[in-house]
């Protein structure tokens, strides 16, 4: 049978799929808080931020509520603002909560893509946009302990993925073809054998230590070659 070589596109493909099944649950959870974070800033700013209106001789007014008298259109929209916390200014993100919003390696991986009707933007005061900063929080403030938090989080999940993905990668380049690679490290055949043009019966294994360790680190289930003996 015709072996099926194992280039680089599907590599990246089999790195795509290992990554995400190893680490997108935990960066949604992540993201979701981060959302609920910057979505619980953005209602504090609206609702307790107040400016006097018809030119500073009207009444005083939240945020919100002078946001709301807006004829339609009128109001600035955005989907992103930042915030002091703590000292420092950080990103928030309706939809991507604390991501820096460029390609940087900073960006987690399995994280809900909204389509264009999905996306709300937050509504500010005319003329605001993302780059200002809405509002600012001293260190032991609630929202700032909960952003430091976060970024520690984020920060060390990223390190974490970027470690993985060198991991996986330097396993892959060790087979040549895709029957090859299912022979050393049979728990990725679920991944690796949509790409088949053939199986082969190798069963030749990865060095015991090297491959378990991959396989917690990605939680990757137990083989079915697991404990099978050669006839």
């Amino acid at each position: 049978m015709a072996s099926t070589r194992l280039t680089v596109a599907i590599k990246e493909a089999l790195v795509s799929q290992l990554i995400d099944h190893a680490f997108a649950d935990r960066c949604r959870k992540l993201v979701a808080a981060e959302c609920a974070l910057a979505q619980e800033i953005y209602d504090h700013t609206m609702d307790t931020r107040f400016l006097k209106v018809e030119g500073g001789k009207g009444p005083k007014l939240s945020l919100r509520k002078i946001v709301a008298a807006l004829p339609a259109g009128w109001e600035s929209r955005s989907n992103y603002f930042k915030a002091e916390v703590g000292g420092q200014v950080m990103r928030f993100g309706r939809y991507k909560g604390m991501s820096c919003g460029y390609s940087s390696g900073d960006e987690l991986v399995g994280t809900e893509q909204n389509t264009k009707d999905e996306i709300i933007p937050w509504a500010f005061k005319p003329g605001f946009v993302g780059s200002h900063t809405i509002n600012a929080y001293d260190a032991n403030h609630e929202f700032s302990r909960r952003a430091v938090e976060l970024q520690g989080v984020r920060e060390d999940l990223v390190k974490e993925i970027s470690s993985m993905r060198i991991s996986t990668r330097a396993t892959l380049d060790s087979a040549t073809t895709v029957q090859k690679l299912i022979s050393i490290w049979p728990e990725v055949e679920v991944f690796a054998a949509p790409f088949l043009k053939s199986k082969t019966a190798d069963e030749a294994l990865l060095p015991v230590v090297a491959r378990e360790r991959l396989n917690k680190a990605l939680g990757l289930p137990p083989s079915h070659y697991e404990g099978l003996e050669e006839k």
